[in-house]
């Protein structure tokens, strides 16, 4: 018969680290998401809304995709 000590002992011995990456890893995933989105948006209005401003606004929002895959690969790597 398991002890119910022993599995108590276990269950404060457990290391939150592996939650908090996995939390992290999830959010980021969403945000890789929000910003793909954004950048098709993006290309949407460029088609329609004829501006100036319409290469540094797509600019912008593919460096915030790429950006966004680069923090999540850095938490991959060292979180």
């Amino acid at each position: 018969m398991i002890d119910p000590g022993v599995i108590v002992n276990e269950l404060f011995n457990l290391s939150p680290w592996p939650i908090i990456k996995l939390f992290f890893l999830v959010a980021l995933l969403i945000y890789i998401v929000f910003t793909f989105i954004l950048v098709r948006q993006v290309g949407v209005m460029d088609k329609i809304f004829h501006s100036r401003f319409n290469f540094l606004i797509k600019l912008v929002s593919v460096l915030l995709f790429v950006l966004s895959l680069a923090i999540f690969i850095v938490v991959w790597k060292f979180l």
